[in-house]
């Protein structure tokens, strides 16, 4: 991307677009073993446009949704549960290992599929330790593994050819 952007005549420096992506997308958990956890981007669906007193009109999204990347090292071979799911690495560019993971937030109104439960707190283990998000903290923390759902089937993906699973599947 910055090549490209090189190419077109707009130079900007690596560590310009390091400081957006860490102020966009912050880091929620760094494992201490190669693991790392950020925020990615969630696209909102609109609901509905509803017209307002006054000749305005409001648009309703849904933002119950919230998507996370999980990266590592190429060399990275433990085994990741997401609320005692396995979530699989798949090869990336860069010598790396990830995958993206949606799951559902909040439970607002309006928002789509209101009859879906909240999976929150979120719960992430690897190896013999476990980490634990809740809805009102930005971070992970460390917690008891025995505080973290029993095992479950495998995260599943919307579509075979994409990087993102699907908590709520």
């Amino acid at each position: 991307m910055l090549a490209d952007l090189a190419t077109a005549g707009i130079a900007l420096p690596r560590r310009v677009f390091d400081d957006i992506i860490a102020w966009r997308l912050p880091v929620l958990l760094d494992s201490g073993m190669g693991l790392i956890v950020r925020r990615a981007l969630e696209s909102w669906p609109l609901l509905c446009e509803t017209p307002l007193e006054g000749g305005t009109t409001s648009r309703f999204v849904d933002t119950s949704v919230e998507r996370l990347e999980f990266s590592a090292p190429a060399g990275f071979s433990e085994r990741v549960l997401v609320q005692g799911r396995e979530l699989p690495l798949v090869p990336l560019p860069g010598k790396r290992v990830g995958a993206g993971l949606r799951y559902r937030r909040s439970a607002l109104y309006p928002s789509l599929h209101p009859g879906l439960a909240v999976q929150m707190p979120l719960f992430v283990q690897v190896d013999a330790r476990t980490w634990r998000r809740d809805p009102e903290r930005l971070q992970f923390f460390e917690c008891d593994p025995a505080a973290a759902p029993p095992a479950g089937p495998p995260c599943c993906r919307l579509h075979p050819t994409l990087l993102t699973y699907d908590l709520r599947l």
